[in-house]
């Protein structure tokens, strides 16, 4: 008769199953469905009024500054040398509008591009339309524009010019100098302005098409020294079962929802500085030593190690990020599809409020936006993202798989939009793929931090351009 074998010790390379069971799992899971369909419809119908705000939207609506999305594109536009380049690039423009005013200054922006004819028709048409009709003091304004191009920036008074530049920025000092030589002031500025603009954005075209290139040579060799057995995942999966990791992700969901709101709250009476209380939603990582999960365990769990050392775990993060810029310039191109299919009118094109918070935001916004974006961010989503979410998921599903369900629901919770969820998306999963393959979460947290470091500087240079 056989002697009954003890069963097998867990080791280092073997973690334990989490505490909790399926009825904790299943409320979590209600949680997060629930929590990421509110954010996603709040996204889809948060821009848009109510049919009962209509008529006081008709009379008292702001006008908002210029989208600072728009912006960059304009000024590269009108960077552009070759006149047929310009020409397809106004027709993008709408993408990126905000609202009304913002087409209003792509209709400016026409008279350069196209000509004054044609702006004339486009303010026309925005003065003509029933539904939705433009607010009072947007009609005024593109009144006042017709007037400019029909009889020059006399037809209009110095004080009406002021208003005009203080609200509608360089588009105004554009369509008000219409006519004039590009080498006069304050035209001159201007037109430097944009040849800075597109110059930027074509060096830095240049730049992340050489990255790519060195991206699918990476990528080409990692994936046959996987095969040959010479690279192999640091990250070991749990025993399947357990909900604490899960409870961990649902009540970070909550707790980020709740305080978004309170950020906002805040943020009328002491500005961007509210920004920083995101910062309390850390301490939510440390549930599962509540529900006692061992601290060697929690740190395995949601990667707080220091894997090969520091530095060697953020140089991984950064090659393993390039090595994955394949998977996400395929998730970039299809948002690109899917924008176009949608119809790319007004405001089509995904955008996130950091790049309006950033267009004249002053030294101190500027650095709590920077760090919300390059240390808050990669920080605190990867605890949560890569770390407690990805930890449950891998205890059931293969590294691909886990790794794609995180990289949807990371990308659905951005205010980019549905569409943007294939770009968000394959970012998501390539940072879940460097967690699998250093084990460390710092080396997926250096590479979300490059690639938000880069977007940052991207913004800030071509706004300031």
């Amino acid at each position: 008769m056989d002697t009954p074998q003890p069963p097998p010790v867990p080791t280092s390379n073997t973690p334990p199953r989490d505490p909790g069971g399926p009825v904790a799992a299943l409320i979590a899971w209600i949680v997060i469905v629930a929590v990421v369909g509110l954010l996603i419809v709040t996204t889809m119908v948060g821009s848009r009024p109510s049919a009962a705000d209509a008529e006081q939207i008709e009379t008292t609506a702001e006008i908002l500054p210029p989208s600072a999305m728009l912006e960059m594109g304009a000024k590269a536009t009108l960077g552009e040398p070759d006149p047929a380049a310009r020409i397809q690039g106004l027709k993008i423009l709408p993408m990126f509008a905000a609202d009304d005013a913002d087409q209003l200054r792509i209709a400016l922006l026409t008279a350069e591009i196209e000509n004054q004819q044609s702006a004339i028709e486009l303010i026309d048409l925005l003065l003509n339309r029933e539904s939705p009709p433009l607010s009072d003091p947007l009609r005024e304004d593109a009144e006042l524009f017709r007037a400019v191009m029909v009889d020059g920036s006399d037809a209009i008074t110095p004080e009406q010019i002021d208003a005009l530049t203080e609200r509608h920025k360089w588009y105004a000092t554009l369509a008000l100098t219409h006519g004039q030589s590009d080498d006069a002031p304050p035209r001159d500025a201007i037109y430097q302005s944009a040849r800075s603009a597109y110059n930027i954005q074509r060096l830095m075209m240049s730049g992340i098409a050489v990255i790519v290139v060195v991206g699918i040579g990476l990528s080409i060799t990692g994936l046959i020294l996987i095969l040959v057995g010479k690279i192999r995942p640091r990250y070991a999966a749990p025993s399947p079962g357990g909900s604490v990791m899960l409870e961990t992700f649902a009540m970070f969901l909550v707790a980020l929802t709740v305080l978004s709101i309170l950020v906002a709250m805040l943020a009328e009476w002491i500005g961007y500085g509210a920004l920083l209380l995101n910062w309390i939603l850390l301490p939510v990582a440390l549930w599962p030593l509540l529900r006692g999960l061992p601290r060697a365990h929690l740190a395995h769990a949601v990667g707080w190690n220091k894997g090969k050392g520091v530095l060697v775990e953020l140089a991984s993060g950064v090659v393993g990020y390039i090595a994955c810029l394949p998977i996400v310039a395929l998730g970039i191109m299809l948002t690109i599809m899917l924008t176009a299919i949608v119809g790319g009118d007004e405001g089509s094109a995904p955008t996130h409020p950091l790049a309006g918070m950033l267009n004249n935001a002053s030294v101190f916004e500027l650095i709590v936006l920077i760090q919300i974006a390059t240390v808050w961010a990669p920080v605190v989503e990867e605890t949560f993202f890569r770390g407690a979410f990805y930890h449950h998921l891998r205890g059931r599903l293969h590294p691909l798989l886990a790794g794609l369900v995180v990289g949807v629901i990371f990308a659905a919770i951005h205010p980019q939009g549905l569409v943007a969820i294939p770009a968000l998306g394959s970012i998501g999963l390539s940072l879940a793929l460097i967690r699998e393959w250093r084990g460390s979460i710092i080396a997926s947290v250096a590479a979300h931090a490059a690639n938000n470091g880069f977007i940052v500087i991207l913004l800030v240079t071509l706004l300031n351009a």
